[in-house]
């Protein structure tokens, strides 16, 4: 079965994406700051890591053929600009050097 990295899998769109993909015949791997609850049965796979760290990240893209990128600092303007630019800029910075280097 094929491997899917899913980051902000516990928001509302990645909530829903993920059994679909599961009725899809996809095994996702869910990389999220803390576990969802409930936590979801296999095939899910659930990581706990922060989107920025590469380590965290080079581990969670093993045996992955794909990325679906969700992840996202987001409060209408209530956010402190600085954590609003490392979340949803370095983030996607981080994840697509990741993915050149797996």
């Amino acid at each position: 079965m094929t491997r899917v990295l899913v980051t902000g899998a516990t928001g509302f769109i990645g909530s829903a994406l993920v059994p679909r993909l599961v009725q899809a015949g996809y095994v996702p791997r869910l990389l999220a700051r803390r576990s969802p609850s409930p936590v979801p049965p296999p095939p899910v796979e659930v990581m706990v890591g922060d989107v920025t760290d590469g380590d965290m990240l080079r581990v969670a893209l093993a045996d992955v053929s794909a990325v679906v990128h969700m992840a996202a600092a987001t409060s209408a303007g209530r956010l402190d600009p600085a954590v609003a630019f490392r979340v949803n800029v370095g983030a996607a910075t981080a994840l697509v050097g990741a993915c050149r280097r797996a």
